[in-house]
């Protein structure tokens, strides 16, 4: 989905959030309190450019922050929007590229919901209502992190957001490009003032019931490498940048080897368990 491509909902008015005023100090679990980014790499293909991949980054600062309606606002996106966490709420204020737009303040996430709760409404897959199916508590770096999973298959995260993108809860129709891969990396410092970052191969990893840790290596290789970790009979999809399926099968589980002598040196993406992780051939 080409950011060019993209279209303001006309509904966007209906995603308007209201919500008591008040100061509510920023802890290091619901957002990064230091800065962070997150970059989309959506791999596009049309009759005029053939296969192409867009990059959009996203940048967040918490500081210099500006005060509106009673909240601290942090620098989000290269366009002047701002987010603020709000309890257990993440809140945009455009404009943010075409997700938001001038002076609109919609909310992004609330890890404060229950099951049978209602996250979003999503115009990306399923037209419909995105409910909240399971709530759980996983540890991230020894921190308690709720977790909060949605019957249209995203994922929540506190600290982070959508395993799927930042802005997944506002996606819209994509127009002629596949679904995103999405990394993010940011900073924080807790309440005892102890500095430290996530990475998506930290997070992307959180394993829940039916979910493993995937560990891929050696990465980068010449072509061969392992994989730790899979679930025996996990379907698994290895593609290029620009979306493209190279190789898929499933795993056996334990110990996977994969031997891709034979491609191009590169950027790959290899697809299992609900993880995605960048596999880089020398």
């Amino acid at each position: 989905m080409h950011p060019s491509k993209r279209r303001y909902r006309p509904y966007i008015t209906a995603l308007m959030v209201f919500w008591s005023l008040g100061i509510t100090a920023q802890d290091d679990r619901t957002f990064p309190n230091v800065s962070a980014e997150f970059t989309m790499a959506w791999p596009c293909i049309d009759g005029v450019n053939g296969p192409y991949t867009v990059w959009e980054v996203i940048t967040y600062s918490a500081q210099p922050s500006v005060q509106h309606l009673g909240l601290e606002w942090g620098a989000f996106g290269s366009q002047g929007g701002r987010l603020a966490v709000d309890g257990d709420r993440v809140l945009l204020w455009g404009p943010v590229d075409v997700y938001v737009p001038q002076d609109s303040i919609v909310q992004l996430y609330d890890f404060g919901l229950a099951v049978g709760d209602t996250a979003y409404y999503d115009y990306y897959y399923t037209y419909g209502h995105a409910v909240v199916v399971e709530v759980e508590v996983v540890q991230v770096l020894g921190r308690d992190r709720r977790r909060l999973e949605l019957d249209n298959g995203d994922v929540w995260l506190e600290g982070v957001g959508s395993l799927f993108g930042v802005v997944r809860p506002l996606w819209m129709t994509p127009l002629g490009c596949a679904d995103p891969v999405y990394t993010f990396c940011a900073e924080y410092a807790d309440d005892q003032g102890e500095a430290y970052t996530w990475c998506s191969n930290i997070i992307l990893g959180v394993p829940n019931r039916t979910e493993r840790v995937l560990n891929l290596a050696p990465n980068p290789s010449n072509g061969s490498f392992t994989v730790r970790g899979g679930s025996p009979g996990a379907p698994y999809q290895l593609r290029d940048l620009q979306g493209r399926t190279i190789q898929r099968g499933s795993l056996m589980g334990g110990v996977d080897r994969f031997d891709l002598h034979g491609l191009p040196a590169g950027i790959y993406l290899f697809h299992s368990n609900n993880a995605v992780v960048k596999v880089i051939l020398e």
